[in-house]
């Protein structure tokens, strides 16, 4: 039975979207919900899943980012008034690099390179590339393939996601959370470490392109750990390189 894939998934099951919400903290013990006054409450009604706050401009106010699956993201601009404006588009992170509307989830935000500006990194669905979006000053550059975080995860349904240093070498790392969505995987096969019979997590060092893999669940040979995916799941984390 074919099974639909990406944006055909979420566009086929004609699922109604919702609206976006902002609370603001009225400083009284409550919160009043602005997001239309606010210009952040879409409209449109897309499938929102990831989001960050973070100041993308260094203006010292806080700008709102929202990864919508199978749609183009939002990147609201923080107006100084207590609205925003959105300009994912303009600044070059709404979509694919040639021009395509990812499953985009999850959302992290961190100074990778050390340029002493916020980069983004917005996971996507299976057959869809992660998007690394460098912070160049006035608009953002996509340098998944050429950092290459692109390869990866290709294969995964790609979700949580997160910048850390892992190996405190003074550069930020990514790690990122894959699974799956489809009731089809319950028939894959569980999947074993040769030798082991455990799964394992790989992690990725995009300079090198090095992978290592390590047991996810230890144990005896013999004990088999169930995965979540139509491919074998795990966390793999991996390291940008500099790109300017």
């Amino acid at each position: 039975m074919p099974v639909p894939r990406g944006r055909r998934a979420v566009r086929a099951s004609r699922l109604p979207g919702e609206s976006d919400l902002l609370f603001r903290n009225d400083g009284s013990g409550h919160f009043t919900e602005v997001g239309e006054k606010a210009g952040v409450h879409d409209a449109r009604g897309y499938f929102g899943l990831g989001l960050a706050w973070f100041d993308w401009n260094g203006d010292g106010w806080p700008d709102l980012y929202v990864a919508n699956d199978s749609y183009p993201n939002y990147l609201y601009e923080n107006q100084r008034n207590g609205s925003f404006k959105e300009v994912a588009f303009a600044l070059g992170v709404a979509v694919s690099e040639d021009g395509g509307e990812q499953g985009s989830m999850g959302v992290a935000v961190g100074d990778y390179d050390n340029s002493g500006r916020l980069g983004l990194f917005v996971t996507n669905f299976a057959e869809e590339y992660d998007a690394l979006y460098h912070n160049e000053g006035d608009h953002f550059g996509d340098v998944s393939f050429a950092s290459k975080t692109a390869a990866p995860g290709l294969p995964f349904v790609k979700w949580g996601t997160s910048f850390f240093d892992y190996d405190n070498d003074g550069f930020l790392d990514i790690v990122v959370a894959n699974g799956h969505v489809y009731p089809q995987v319950d028939q894959v096969p569980m999947a074993r470490r040769p030798g082991t019979g455990s799964a394992s997590c790989s992690t990725t060092t995009a300079a090198t392109g090095r992978s290592t893999r390590w047991p996810l669940c230890p144990g005896p040979p013999g004990r088999s750990c169930a995965w979540h995916g139509a491919w074998p799941s795990a966390i793999s984390t991996t390291t940008a390189d500099s790109t300017s």
